[in-house]
């Protein structure tokens, strides 16, 4: 899907800079940085696209994409803010790669743009990794399982003493 929009929104763009395609921001110096998909300077917006299934758009029609969407999304217009740019609004395009239709599988969150949001993650972020720099252990924190688990550098399920991303040593 990324390849895709990012074809169209360049042949859309046909080079006047409306739009940032593939755009890298920083939001912490060397430290901290993404790249978000598609930024639209005429609208002010940051569009993000998301290809779950079917069946995950169907449960972000009714309760909303959910803290690590919405986070992303102002973290991305922060880099961008560092960059001179003025965001004003986030759009979560949620395109099902399984959905028979577009009533079935497209649906857009759109929300406004916080920077106060964005550095309140900004600061958990410094917080979590002044912890793990003076914690002996990682696992001396209570891990928090959820879908991520696989991206964290300490999850290693089946490895004796690892973080099996379960909470079952804390009861």
């Amino acid at each position: 899907v990324h390849s895709q929009m990012e074809a169209v929104s360049n042949f859309a763009d046909a080079e006047r800079g409306r739009f940032l395609v593939e755009h890298r921001v920083k939001i912490i110096d060397d430290e901290l940085e993404g790249t978000l998909d598609l930024y639209d300077r005429m609208n002010s917006r940051v569009i993000d696209w998301k290809s779950p299934s079917a069946r995950a758009v169907r449960k972000y029609k009714i309760n909303g994409p959910g803290d690590q969407y919405f986070y992303q999304g102002q973290l991305y217009a922060y880099g961008l803010s560092r960059q001179g740019e003025k965001p004003k609004e986030i759009a979560i395009v949620f395109m099902a790669r399984d959905a028979s239709s577009l009533e079935q599988g497209l649906h857009v969150e759109v929300f406004d743009y916080q920077p106060s949001r964005a550095r309140e993650m900004i600061d958990k972020y410094k917080r979590l990794k002044e912890l793990s720099e003076t914690v002996e252990s990682p696992l001396l924190v209570k891990p928090t399982p959820s879908n991520l688990c696989q991206y964290c550098p300490f999850y290693a399920p089946g490895v004796e003493g690892a973080c099996s991303g379960s909470t079952e040593r804390w009861g």
